[in-house]
């Protein structure tokens, strides 16, 4: 009995130490049961409370509930929870979702729970919450993964062994160098090194490393085509349990461009430390350093300026000047200042430099220091100053030359260029001279020439309106001899119409006989007056004829002083050009004139012969009408011949109105032309007033350009 009861304390004892234990796994863990596919039967307090649950929600539903539903419909769950079920998995990390879909990263334990048989009835998981430390572990492995990637993809990463073997190798390596994974991987290093690099560095390369140091340097390396290129290499031991490396790691920065930048910077600050002065000052003025050049050219040593102000270079006015403290402002603002300088050295000295101060920026953009390149410019500054002195003596030369003093002279002492515009300043001037006396002694001839081209012009006009006058008087009496001449064709046409009836009546006999004599007297009153009428139109032509003469003679007259006016204006040169062509048109209307008058001439010879045929044919009249009435008185038998001589008077009438209308033809032809010679007159008139304006401007302008002329002194 005894025995009995001490097993069954033991058994009492063991299942309330693994109950002890089962309540304190409760407590710290989160527990659930499942049924052997899956499905919840049981969850304690923790783990409803850490999931949103009510036991309620959870019991009856699978395991997959914790899950997204694509990964607990999928293959890969079926498989993870037949592991579960088979007792495969017995811990594992896992990501699941609460009742509101957050994500919850647990540490699961699996453990199958027998029966008295052996057999797996239940499935029992423990789980502690690891969000925090997953989500850490998680954030620093994807940072981590961050940082590889940047390194991968800007630097040039290797892993090597202790004697130098490539045994590790990302992609910007192969990019760079060009060769393959697989030539790269157990090569050396010295594949990639270029021939200029000396064996020295890499001596010193591992002599660092293998001391447990870190390198850094420029390495310049070969790719497989033989093209160098430079890297920034660090390279780094990592150290074993013993304090000794056992493997090193290479991280390369490719600075291809950046190292050939700065080569070509130092050789383009050695080509300007050759050739120019140089110097550095800080943001207060004082000075840094100075090259040889600068020292040189100022007469200093280094220790003498260093840490000086700048305005030890400068002239005491100067550097007192607010020009001078806007200067070193505006290079702190990060101005440049490229312009010519006055220095002066440490004798005392006077030289000139081109300088260019440029500030010298951070990479916030903050003036650092301003440096200066300078170049020695005093000999070339110095002839500047000569040619500026030389300039100003040359142009005081040419304002008194404008102001007319012709008398200077520019000093061409020097062999120069400004000598040889000096020389041809001094020839100009010369020619100047020249030019001016011929222009004074050209005007000076020009008046005189003018006084006597006025004096023909006024001769000219003056023959011009007697001319008009003239042929005025011409124009009146054509008009009285046309009145004449009307007047002796009515009266001829009347003379004609009498001696018709005469011989009408002639037939009556004697019966009309004392009115046949009455009418021959009649007749021979008539005859009379035609004579008379014929006998003034024969003096009035000659009067017209006279006129005509003295037309042509002034047209001669104008023909001279054309010519006269042509030969002057030819004197005259490009000032007579306008005169020369008014006289030219003078002559022209001459020529005009004097045709005209030749035309007129003719008509009157025609006029003339006319009256001389009506003059006959008038005194044959007479002398026929005196017959007649001696024969009427006579005798009635005479009768006969009376008709007869009446017929002849009718003849001879008709030929007198005949040669009455020719004249008066011929008048109305000379008046026509008469008033044309009237309208070349006026034309002739207008035009020698216009020829007198233009050689009183002539004169004016002559008189001008002496005026012009006399400003200057010779």
């Amino acid at each position: 009995m005894k025995k009995k009861t001490d097993t069954k304390a033991k058994d009492n004892k063991l299942i309330s130490d693994y109950q002890s234990q089962a309540d304190a796994l409760s407590k710290s863990h989160c527990v659930i049961e499942f049924e052997l596919d899956g499905t919840i039967i049981d969850a304690n307090a923790n783990f409803l409370s850490l999931m949103g649950y009510t036991l309620k929600e959870v019991c009856g539903k699978h395991h997959g509930i914790f899950f997204e539903s694509s990964f607990a419909s999928s293959t890969e769950y079926q498989q993870l929870w037949k592991k579960i079920s088979q007792g495969e998995l017995n811990a594992d990390e896992c990501k699941q979702l609460d009742k509101k879909g957050n994500e919850i990263w647990l540490q699961i334990f699996y453990s199958l729970i027998e029966d008295e048989e052996g057999n797996s009835v239940r499935i029992l998981a423990l789980s502690k919450n690891i969000t925090e430390i997953k989500t850490n572990q998680l954030a620093e492995v994807a940072e981590h993964k961050v940082l590889i990637d940047m390194l991968n993809m800007t630097s040039i990463i290797s892993h090597s062994d202790l004697t130098g073997r490539i045994t590790e190798i990302n992609e910007k390596y192969i990019e760079v160098s060009q060769y393959s994974r697989e030539e790269l991987i157990g090569s050396p290093h010295s594949i990639t090194r270029h021939p200029d690099m000396p064996k020295a560095l890499f001596k010193q390369v591992w002599n660092t490393i293998g001391h447990g140091k870190i390198f850094r340097g420029v390495i310049k390396n070969r790719s497989k085509d033989g093209e160098p290129y430079y890297v920034d290499a660090v390279i780094a031991p990592i150290m074993g349990n013993k304090g000794k490396p056992k493997k090193y790691i290479g991280v390369r920065y490719e600075i291809t461009e950046l190292e050939i930048e700065r080569q070509n910077i130092r050789g383009i600050l050695a080509a300007i430390d050759a050739s120019n002065a140089y110097i550095e000052f800080d943001t207060n003025g004082n000075v840094l350093m100075a090259n040889k050049n600068f020292l040189q050219l100022l007469g200093y040593q280094a220790e003498e300026i260093v840490g000086k102000h700048h305005r030890i270079f400068v002239e005491p006015e100067t550097t007192n000047s607010q020009d001078y403290a806007q200067f070193w402002k505006d290079l702190n603002m990060g101005k440049n200042k490229n312009d010519t300088f006055k220095r002066v050295t440490k004798s005392g000295g006077e030289i000139w430099i081109h300088g260019v101060y440029t500030p010298v920026l951070d990479e916030m953009g903050q003036v650092t220091k301003i440096v200066k390149i300078a170049t020695d410019i005093t000999a070339q500054t110095l002839k500047n100053i000569d040619y500026q002195n030389y300039v100003k003596g040359y142009s005081k030369f040419i304002s008194d030359v404008a102001n007319g003093d012709l008398r200077q002279r520019v000093d061409t002492n020097n062999n120069d260029e400004l000598s040889l515009i000096g020389n041809n300043l001094n020839t100009m001037v010369e020619g100047l001279t020249g030019i001016t006396n011929q222009i004074d002694e050209a005007s000076s001839t020009l008046l005189g020439t003018f006084s006597q081209i006025h004096a023909a012009v006024n001769t000219q006009a003056s023959a011009a309106s007697q001319q008009a006058a003239a042929v005025s008087e011409i124009t009146s009496t054509l008009e009285e001899v046309r009145a004449t001449s009307a007047q002796n064709l009515d009266k001829a046409k009347q003379l004609g119409k009498v001696a018709e009836k005469a011989r009408f009546e002639g037939d009556h006999g004697q019966k009309v006989l004392s009115q046949t004599i009455s009418s021959m007297e009649v007749i021979r009153g008539q005859v009379e007056n035609i004579a008379q009428t014929i006998l003034a139109l024969s003096e009035q032509t000659q009067q017209i004829r006279e006129i005509t003469e003295v037309v042509s003679s002034i047209a001669q007259q104008s023909k001279m002083l054309a010519l006269n006016a042509s030969i002057e204006a030819a004197k005259a040169g490009e000032a007579g050009k306008g005169f020369a062509v008014v006289a030219a048109e003078v002559k022209e209307l001459a020529i005009q004139s004097q045709q005209s008058t030749v035309q007129v001439q003719k008509i009157l010879q025609d006029v003339q012969r006319a009256a001389d045929c009506a003059v006959m044919a008038t005194e044959e009249g007479n002398k026929r009408v005196d017959d007649g009435v001696s024969l009427v008185e006579k005798s009635g038998e005479m009768m006969t011949q009376l008709s007869e001589v009446i017929n002849e008077t009718v003849h001879a009438s008709k030929q007198i109105v005949a040669a009455v209308q020719q004249e008066v033809v011929g008048i109305d032809q000379v008046a026509i032309s008469m008033s044309e010679i009237n309208k070349v007159t006026s034309q002739f008139v207008n035009n020698t007033q216009e020829t007198k304006e233009a050689a009183t401007n002539m004169g004016k302008v002559a008189e001008q350009l002496k005026e012009s002329v006399s400003i200057y002194k010779t």
